[in-house]
């Protein structure tokens, strides 16, 4: 199962909006655009950290916690895709995966997280 929420999250992470373009020499994305590395970033952290503490014998409350956050963190990459899809030159299938991720995420969650230690988050619109 851990293993599972970290292909998924690395696949959130692997959702690179820019990369065509970035391969045609000093290409700059436009200001709102590199807000998408730090979501990334952020997403990444919060994987490593939920991977982290998965075990036998970890703390089922930070578990969840940093699962939260996870998934608050993936919500977002979504979000901003979203919002900069015209701005940014988002394809459509990048936003499709990025959602499908997100999902499997947020149900990853909610299977080993009881419902008192969720924390609601509305996911992508």
């Amino acid at each position: 199962m851990v293993r599972s929420l970290m292909l998924a999250l690395l696949a959130v992470q692997g959702v690179a909006p820019f990369a065509a373009a970035e391969g045609r020499g000093h290409w700059q994305p436009p200001p709102p655009c590199q807000e998408y590395a730090r979501l990334r970033d952020d997403a990444a952290r919060w994987a490593a950290r939920a991977v982290e503490i998965f075990g036998p014998w970890g703390d089922h409350k930070a578990q969840c916690a940093a699962t939260n956050r996870a998934v608050e963190a993936a919500a977002a990459i979504v979000i901003f895709l979203r919002d900069t899809r015209t701005l940014c030159s988002v394809p459509s299938d990048t936003i499709e995966k990025a959602a499908q991720q997100y999902d499997k995420i947020e149900n990853w969650r909610d299977q080993i997280c009881p419902k008192r230690l969720r924390i609601s988050t509305e996911g992508p619109p």
